[in-house]
């Protein structure tokens, strides 16, 4: 193995650590615990829609993966913006963008107060 090979193999080890670290620590910053799901929704934003589904939820917030992945530099979600996740005509439920990743988007839920009965409601409905 040459110097540029193990300088390489090196640094995907040392980033792999900083990810394993980060992901630690997105776990331990969470405030509510979250539950694995697959819900069909449609993400409604200022600059247009796309569908997608919920693949983890909690009270706080979800992850959202696209029908076809984006990749982290997501145009139509940045991050801050208004969103809406809709299930059905009923179920909506409204956050803003806090993350990207590979799949999807990161969503923080910003009303909070019906969020239950409202992920009640679509799992009943899917």
């Amino acid at each position: 193995m040459n110097e540029s090979e193990s300088d390489r193999r090196h640094g995907e080890r040392r980033n792999a650590d900083r990810e394993s670290r980060e992901d630690r620590r997105q776990d331990q910053r969470r405030l509510h615990s979250r539950e694995s799901t697959n819900i069909p929704v449609e993400i409604y934003s200022s600059t247009g829609s796309m569908e997608g589904s919920i693949v983890s939820v909690s009270p706080g917030g979800s992850a959202v993966e696209f029908s076809s992945a984006l990749g982290k530099s997501n145009p139509a979600f940045d991050i801050g913006m208004n969103v809406e996740l809709t299930a059905s005509k009923e179920n909506k439920l409204n956050g803003s963008v806090v993350r990207h990743y590979d799949e999807g988007i990161a969503v923080k839920f910003t009303d909070t107060a019906n969020v239950l009965e409202l992920l009640n409601n679509i799992i009943s409905d899917s």
